[in-house]
């Protein structure tokens, strides 16, 4: 069946009627969110506000596409796809091989296709190296004694057939929990796909996998999982199996769709982002012994704990310096932070010991790098009486494409500042 797709940005509206919009995709999408403690949308009057949460949405033939915006006017959708992409593989929540839209032969290729398209790749190049093997035990009825014999089912089975054992014993092969679970995702693909060179690549897959139990996985397999040399090779391809059969809900009431969503917090995208560009980059700056950490978390009161997103530490002219950068997924107009940003800020430097923190932003308007100083506090002594805030403007695009050296840049920005001020 031809599927319709509806792109739309953070933050934007769809209303029913719209673009082959109905009720009934309105009424999956709210169900959809009930599911998810109603956090993925606001729901509207016949109409759904998207939030923070980007990504796509299946529901039945309709594919809607809910992208990520950081400009001016009315964007553009290949531009941001395509941004959006690129961050997701750069922060590590997906891989993607190169969208091979000639070889798919898809006209604005949809991200489910290219989900799809990655995960098809990953299970083919398992299937290539040889899916990997595991030690299980099995029960057979056979006419040889091999392993243990069961006494209370041989008695129950075999009482009239002496010469028949009913045993238990050990094989090795490829029907473990690994490939089950990516047999079971690869499953879905065809209530899910419409593209026939990948409904072709799913077919012969499933050939391949024809030996694998079809079992229901549950989020119990994903999280008792335990990778060895052997099977880490699976790692890209568990990920994206338990995206889609976490995010799989099929049609088990007539005249409903099958819905498939695989959405993110547009905030996590942009702070992994960030962490992942300027760890890549570290390296270029040995000289100062740059050090990236990200999620360090420590006691702040009773339970309670502080985390900022990032911390830098290097070595400015013999003297240890650390920053802290909390990234921030939202377009100012003018430099002016709110007030609970800065006294997050402001509890960041005091509790990790540094002097400069930066709260970072995609750069849409003209400001530039904004500083500011805290006043001194009363019980606040030494070196730390004199701490700052920064704004940095992260300028993101190179025409229409992702820059390559965006971690570069930022390091240099933040050496350079504090040279300044030395």
């Amino acid at each position: 069946m031809p599927k319709n797709k509806i792109q739309r940005f953070e933050y934007s509206v769809i209303r029913v009627g719209e673009e082959g919009f109905s009720d009934s995709h309105f009424f999956e999408l709210v169900r959809l969110n009930e599911r998810h403690n109603n956090k993925y949308f606001s729901i509207g009057n016949k109409c759904i506000y998207f939030t923070q949460y980007v990504g796509v949405i299946q529901v039945g033939n309709l594919t809607i596409e809910i992208l990520p915006k950081a400009d001016i006017g009315e964007g553009d959708f290949n531009k941001w796809q395509s941004a959006f992409i690129n961050m997701l593989r750069v922060s590590r929540l997906l891989h993607f091989y190169s969208p091979t839209y000639a070889d798919l032969k898809i006209r604005n290729a949809s991200l489910l296709d290219i989900f799809f398209e990655t995960f098809i790749s990953e299970v083919e190049l398992l299937i290539r190296l040889g899916l990997v093997k595991k030690y299980r035990l099995t029960e057979r009825n056979a006419g040889f004694l091999k392993g243990k014999l069961l006494f209370p089912q041989n008695v129950k089975y075999n009482s009239i057939h002496a010469e028949r054992f009913y045993t238990q014993h050990q094989i090795y092969d490829s029907n473990n929990i690994f490939n089950q679970i990516i047999t079971a995702a690869v499953r879905v693909l065809p209530r899910v796909l419409s593209n026939s060179i990948l409904l072709d690549k799913v077919k012969n897959i499933l050939i391949n996998l024809q030996e694998i139990d079809d079992i229901r996985i549950t989020s119990d397999h994903f999280d008792n999982l335990v990778f060895d040399r052997k099977s880490n090779a699976y790692k890209r391809a568990i990920l994206i199996s338990k995206m889609i059969l976490m995010n799989y809900s099929p049609d088990i009431v007539g005249g409903q769709y099958n819905i498939l969503s695989l959405l993110f917090d547009m905030n996590e995208v942009f702070e992994r982002y960030v962490y992942y560009i300027l760890k890549d980059a570290a390296s270029e700056f040995e000289y100062r012994d740059v050090q990236i950490k990200g999620q360090v978390s420590r006691k702040f009161w009773n339970h309670k704990t502080i985390r900022p997103d990032i911390i830098v530490d290097l070595n400015n002219g013999g003297q240890a310096d650390r920053i802290i950068i909390d990234t921030k997924w939202k377009v100012l107009k003018q430099p002016y932070p709110s007030d609970t940003d800065l006294k997050q800020m402001y509890a960041y430097n005091l509790h990790f010991g540094a002097k400069r923190s930066f709260l970072l932003y995609p750069k849409v308007y003209d400001n530039e790098y904004y500083s500011g100083s805290f006043y001194i506090s009363e019980g606040v002594k030494g070196e730390f009486e004199n701490h700052q805030c920064n704004l940095y403007f992260l300028d993101m695009f190179d025409g229409n494409s992702l820059k390559k050296d965006l971690g570069k840049i930022i390091l240099k920005s933040l050496i350079g500042e504090k040279i300044k001020i030395l």
